[in-house]
């Protein structure tokens, strides 16, 4: 479970989203809002604080958050907020434009390259349904050590926030010989399935699907079961900028329908 909830706001519609997201964890967490506004100019700052400011304004009314302008570098003063409480979750609204489109210096591409702990990434198409977080939660993997590091990450919204857990791996026939078979498929997913049923002591599903683009199957998936949120993790240790051109956790982030839980694998994954 996760103590604080750091959102960095630039004032954007797209922030209100992202806000209104971290206000239902922490909710159900008991967790308190930290607002970051992204203003590191001068010519910038008065508008921003403006817009931030009635974003939060009914939030703030209850005593839950606590709103403050970087005054350095955005994306330094997350990571380091990160570092010094490893409870602390980030929540932040990203453009993610398309599907080839880099980060290139944005911040959440230098947050996810700095901080040790998961992002929730808000994508453009992303929805705050009435009820969320009230579909199940996806975490995906591809039977590389990397991609697990998502996993203990996930215990916490499945502990805290009640989600019922599915992992959910993709597999492209074309490059399963024929003699490893649909048996070795699913027994790897099941077998992350069992191991993670202690860690939040409730049922844990899984399911295997098939087809050459993973992005395409996870968000066709995600949008048929209702997920909530769906969990990955990006490749090492230069995050979200490698995955920029045709990588399936840039094509999740900016096609899901909810946000999407991120996480770099340790060093020397």
């Amino acid at each position: 479970m996760f103590d604080r909830i750091l959102v960095p706001l630039d004032g954007g519609p797209r922030g209100e989203v992202a806000l209104r997201i971290a206000e239902r964890l922490g909710d159900v967490w008991g967790a308190p809002l930290d607002v970051l506004g992204l203003a590191e100019t001068s010519g910038t700052l008065p508008s921003a604080e403006e817009a931030v400011g009635r974003q939060t304004a009914d939030v703030r009314g209850r005593g839950r958050v606590s709103v403050r302008t970087a005054v350095a570098s955005v994306s330094e003063e997350i990571v380091r907020a990160v570092d010094a409480d490893p409870s602390t979750l980030v929540v932040m609204a990203t453009s993610a434009k398309n599907r080839t489109a880099a980060f290139a210096e944005s911040v959440a591409d230098a947050v996810l390259r700095g901080a040790a702990g998961p992002v929730l990434l808000v994508g453009p198409h992303a929805e705050l349904t009435e009820f969320w977080p009230d579909g199940p939660m996806l975490i995906c993997t591809d039977g590389s050590e990397w991609s697990e590091a998502i996993v203990p990450h996930s215990a916490a919204f499945v502990d805290g926030a009640g989600l019922d857990p599915w992992f959910v791996s993709v597999v492209d026939p074309a490059e399963v010989p024929a003699a490893v078979g649909a048996r070795s498929e699913t027994n790897y997913t099941a077998r992350l399935a069992a191991d993670f049923r202690p860690l939040v002591d409730r049922e844990v599903n899984f399911d295997v699907l098939h087809g050459p683009d993973p992005a395409d199957r996870i968000l066709d998936y995600a949008k048929s079961t209702g997920a909530s949120l769906i969990a990955m993790a990006t490749h090492g240790r230069t995050g979200i900028r490698r995955l920029a051109m045709g990588s399936v956790a840039m094509s999740v982030v900016h096609d899901a329908r909810c946000p999407v839980l991120v996480a770099r694998p340790a060093e020397g994954t």
